[in-house]
């Protein structure tokens, strides 16, 4: 063979590497891939890990639901004891926890956090579309619905004077009968109606919002769905013990998934009405 000819076929060899290995690197990368970040900024720890995590307000004990505001700015961390409130790099997604008591809502802190009422073992958190609010629901150790309202800018959250509770702890509106130990909470995308599953009441409850975020529970029978139709509830096909929820982005539909069950589907009124 020429060396020409083997000049040709070294460069033909090199053009399938190079097409080979561009093909890999776009495999890659295609969209929807994740690679896990370095530095301090990928994550955050009680105790900073040895400077490899951001420092994290308290003990990020039994964290269990996180949500990220619309703007994206803010990422909110349920656990143990409250809530954690983290800002979020618009750049590079890196998450730094804020100073001071604006880090944290949670009880029996010591002054570390701000002050909450009801939020120990916050089992799943709901952000209204306009950002304004927080939801967050407290599962089977303590049967609450709480309310935070947000700096739009900030992203702070204060706990508004309004809450639901099991037996009206804490000062908190009674929902014995409805609740016991709330396991989801959800806000419809045009924000006038949130809706919680409590899996140990079996029942969907409902809920009318208004703009400042306050709720209001509806009432003759549309205010909850069960079963069987116990607590006066509209009766619905649908299993004992409801646990999560979701909404169609157009509003219109509503999902909820049953742990032993399975799942039922409803239609949303205008009102947020269920049928």
């Amino acid at each position: 063979m020429s060396r020409r000819s083997r000049s040709r076929k070294l460069l033909a060899l090199s053009g399938s590497a190079l097409a080979v290995i561009l093909s890999a690197a776009n495999a890659l990368a295609a969209p929807g891939d994740i690679t896990k970040k370095t530095g301090s900024g990928a994550c955050v720890s009680a105790d900073g890990s040895g400077g490899s995590c951001n420092l994290g307000k308290i003990a990020l004990k039994h964290a269990r639901s996180t949500a990220i505001s619309p703007d994206g700015k803010h990422l909110y961390v349920a656990f143990g004891e409250g809530l954690g409130i983290y800002d979020i790099n618009q750049t590079t997604g890196a998450i730094t926890a804020k100073g001071g008591q604006a880090g944290c809502i949670a009880q029996g802190t010591f002054g570390e956090c701000a002050d909450g009422n009801r939020t120990t073992y916050l089992e799943r958190l709901a952000i209204s579309p306009d950002g304004k609010t927080l939801y967050g629901v407290t599962g089977y150790s303590g049967g609450d619905l709480v309310i935070f309202d947000r700096n739009l800018s900030t992203g702070v959250l204060t706990q508004s004077a309004q809450c639901f509770s099991w037996e009206g702890y804490g000062g908190c509106t009674n929902m014995t009968g409805y609740f016991y130990g709330p396991s989801d909470v959800a806000v419809s995308p045009d924000g006038t109606s949130v809706y919680v599953a409590d899996p140990f009441t079996g029942m969907l409850i409902v809920f009318d919002r208004n703009s400042n975020g306050a709720l209001t529970l509806k009432s003759g029978g549309s205010e909850c769905f069960h079963q069987s139709g116990d607590g006066g509830c509209s009766i619905a096909t649908m299993g004992m013990t409801p646990s999560r929820i979701a909404i169609s982005p157009d509003g219109a539909s509503l999902y909820l998934v049953d742990q032993f069950w399975g799942l039922s589907v409803f239609d949303r009124a205008g009102g947020g009405t269920l049928a």
